[in-house]
């Protein structure tokens, strides 16, 4: 008994360092393609990519500079989780909400079956949209879920949110308001101050910037941007100083934080039928004809009033032709044209798909002021993206143009905000937009070994005046700064301006 015990022993120690040798062997065969897809990844923003120094105008940080802090923690990772996580970091540190990791529910929109889904038949998209992609994402998709989870869907006992320089707490659950206090605003977290800790979260947040304060701000804090169990220091609205680490749950959901209406399209008789109202919740293609109905029929009620007031804020785009043919073109008295510009990098990869999309008029560097430096170089070239539209003479409005604009008005809403702006369509009202409306359709990027999907803008959006729009912004007219879930402060600001400049 005792010699089979010593044999059976002797087995089992054989048999752990053979799993113990495949388990190595495994961890270094995934550590090599995962480095590859990294440096992969690494090459391609390198080459192709417009925004890195953007960015580190913006942000004090050049992405190509993080390429070995990424590389070991990669070395270190032993499981296809850890390396999904470090690529949403690494994506995420490009700073443009345009530029994200694929995620498997987009699967259904890209494979739809539709005869007039270039994304399946036409170059360079067929050759990305495959079945080997999308055999790949189902087998990443349980990581693919837990990743989001962690990042997007936990939430915490309070609702902590930017607001004009400060980060409040406006909600919550379980007795919030006895432990923390309504209103209290965060002082500094792990005892670093506020304005500097959000900077290190750069991997796990959009970082916005506050043109009136001249700093980067973060529009809500989730605590888990700072890890786990991450000490925050607040300041009640009575005066008295907490340290305190929130809570958090699954089930705790904040649906509405900014007390938005919620109707796609919204519209209003102010003022003694003397200013109309439209608000537009987004330009998605699918509604567009829909809205084409419903929105003339609202001119035609409105087409004596003086005023129309355009509200856009939280829109945050979709496509130019439902603002161009609903909005533009039915208000308008004479084709009105947009000198918009695209700046491609050299890179042959984003040169695909420009050559794709038919963008081909190249536009003399020395016509444009206020250019990105970097933009001067060789690197780049600007071709022409002029936006035109033309009345449609379907109504005749004679009346003011107004335009709410916030830092929530982004993508194809930007572009329509800038397009407002330079042709003196309408006046804009409010904060300075979100950015980047001013791009054609993002590109996408497959990972050689995992067939992971990278997204990301692949030009420069250049305005009128020679700024890169994802930098510069369309900046307001009249620049108003709206108190924090006060949906209507700004619209009775406008009214109030309407009415005293009639008075006089």
């Amino acid at each position: 008994m005792i010699l089979y015990s010593i044999i059976a022993e002797n087995k089992n120690v054989g048999n752990n360092k053979t799993e113990n040798l495949q388990v190595q062997q495994s961890n270094l065969k995934n550590q090599r393609i995962w480095l590859e897809d990294f440096d992969s990844l690494y090459t391609m923003i390198k080459e192709n990519y417009p925004y890195l120094s953007v960015k580190e105008r913006v942000h004090g940080y050049n992405w190509l500079n993080l390429k070995e802090y990424y590389r070991q923690r990669i070395i270190n990772a032993k499981e296809p989780i850890e390396f999904l996580n470090i690529l949403y970091d690494a994506v995420q540190a490009l700073q443009n909400r345009h530029t994200r990791v694929f995620e498997p529910e987009w699967l259904d929109y890209y494979y739809r079956d539709s005869p007039n889904n270039f994304y399946l038949t036409d170059e360079p998209y067929k050759n990305i949209f495959t079945v080997g992609l999308k055999k790949s994402y189902e087998n990443w998709r349980s990581f693919f879920e837990a990743i989001i989870d962690q990042r997007y869907w936990i939430q915490y006992d309070v609702l902590i949110v930017y607001d004009k320089g400060v980060y409040k707490l406006v909600d919550g659950y379980n007795g919030w308001k006895e432990k923390y206090g309504n209103e209290s605003t965060v002082i500094s977290v792990n005892s670093i101050p506020i304005d500097e800790a959000i900077k290190s979260c750069f991997e796990k947040t959009y970082l916005d910037w506050d043109y009136n304060r001249n700093k980067s701000f973060s529009w809500r804090i989730q605590p888990i941007m700072f890890g786990s169990n991450a000490k925050f220091e607040i300041l009640t609205t009575s005066g008295i100083s907490k340290i305190v680490a929130f809570q958090s749950g699954m089930e705790f959901m904040y649906n509405n934080p900014y007390h938005l209406p919620m109707d796609r399209i919204e519209t209003k008789i102010l003022f003694d039928n003397k200013i109309a109202y439209l608000r537009i919740n987004d330009f998605m293609s699918d509604n567009s004809d829909e809205d084409h109905k419903e929105l003339l029929e609202f001119y035609k009620t409105i087409k004596d009033f003086g005023f129309l007031i355009i509200d856009i804020r939280w829109n945050q785009g979709g496509s130019y032709d439902p603002w161009m043919r609903n909005v533009i073109a039915p208000l308008c008295k004479n084709q009105l044209v947009s000198k918009m510009y695209l700046a491609y990098r050299a890179g042959s990869y984003v040169n695909r798909f420009r050559e794709n999309a038919g963008i081909n008029k190249i536009v003399p560097k020395e016509s444009l002021n206020n250019l990105p430096v970097e933009v001067r170089h060789a690197d780049f070239t600007i071709y022409d993206y002029s936006q035109t539209v033309s009345p449609s003479c379907e109504v005749d409005f004679k009346g003011h143009i107004v335009i709410l604009t916030d830092r929530f008005t982004y993508s194809a809403t930007d572009a329509f905000a800038l397009f407002c702006k330079e042709t003196k369509f309408g006046k804009l009202y409010g904060i300075p937009t979100g950015g980047d409306g001013i791009s054609d359709s993002p590109v996408f990027y497959t990972l050689p070994n995992t067939k992971i999907c990278i997204r990301f803008t692949p030009a420069m959006g250049i305005d009128y005046t020679g700024n890169a729009d994802e930098e510069a912004r369309v900046q307001p007219d009249v620049g108003y700064e709206s108190s924090l879930g006060n949906y209507n402060e700004l619209i009775d600001f406008v009214v109030n301006q309407i009415n005293i400049n009639n008075e006089k």
